[in-house]
């Protein structure tokens, strides 16, 4: 469980030896909110993530996956991110296609600004493309 976002939550939770109803209330949510992030029975949204990273003082990207590895390509886009909700969002979407999986591991050596300007424009281009097919 602990290998889930919900065991993350739970596990830092408890290391900062807040109950429930204390982190619940900390980051604006009911306690069954957040009972239900901890079971992985709701999934938690970006501005979720980015309310308990500030709580929780860890990055989106730990309690996304687990890990603060700076070399994970999909870890750093999602922290140049953590202060856009709306690109965070499509980031978390897009981060599941395999076709843009070579285009994520050349972010290595790019500014968290380059970052964004990138997502930005990917954002762009699948817009007018939804568009177009409607």
């Amino acid at each position: 469980m602990s290998n889930s976002i919900g065991g993350r939550i739970r596990n830092l939770r408890d290391r900062r030896n807040l109950l429930q109803g204390e982190l619940a209330m900390a980051i604006g949510v009911s306690k069954q909110v957040l009972s239900n992030w901890e079971r992985n029975l709701t999934p938690v949204g970006v501005e979720g993530l980015t309310k308990l990273s500030k709580a929780l003082e860890v990055s989106v990207g730990y309690i996304m996956y687990g890990t603060e590895d700076n070399g994970s390509p999909v870890q750093q886009i999602a922290r140049a991110l953590e202060d856009d909700e709306e690109l965070l969002t499509f980031f978390t979407q897009l981060s599941k296609r395999d076709d843009l999986r070579l285009l994520f591991s050349q972010t290595k050596d790019l500014s968290p600004a380059t970052i964004k300007r990138i997502i930005r424009y990917i954002k762009l281009v699948e817009d007018e493309e939804t568009l177009e097919d409607n």
